[in-house]
């Protein structure tokens, strides 16, 4: 009976690590299934969300620029912050990455681009101009 158990201890054992190396792994190799994208430039009322999975065109790119940028920080003047991104593993596992107003103009354009749904022309033409800015700021300084 202490072979039958020590058998099941093997078999349950490998199995454990089959899961983290398989979960682990699909955690980095299989990406991201889905993220959750706010624009976060309302302080009275929510901020436009919405999901970009990997039905939308624009999937790809996202994926490409989110997986290798870092958090950035949020401006703290009052409109246009920047966005908050949380993506999901399809083993349910979430991680959060903010892209602050004007740190990465082409992530920033394409998170913006990825609403399935229209955004208010003028909280569009806000985040277009605050992005602009900050690509014509950095041209000046170089």
């Amino acid at each position: 009976m202490s072979v039958a158990i020590h058998i099941n201890m093997e078999l349950a054992f490998f199995v454990f690590l089959n899961f983290l190396h398989f979960g682990i792994c699909g955690f980095i190799n299989e990406g991201f299934a889905q993220y959750g994208v706010e624009l976060s430039v309302f302080s009275g009322r929510s901020s436009p969300s919405w999901t970009v999975d990997r039905n939308n065109p624009l999937y790809p790119r996202i994926a490409a620029r989110i997986n290798r940028a870092r958090s950035t920080r949020m401006s703290e003047k009052l409109g246009y912050s920047g966005f908050v991104v949380e993506m999901k593993n399809p083993f349910g596992q979430r991680v959060f990455k903010t892209v602050g107003a004007g740190t990465n103009p082409r992530l920033e354009l394409l998170l913006l681009n990825s609403s399935p749904y229209p955004i208010e022309r003028s909280v569009r033409r806000h985040v277009i101009d605050t992005v602009r800015r900050s690509v014509m700021y950095r041209r000046k300084s170089i």
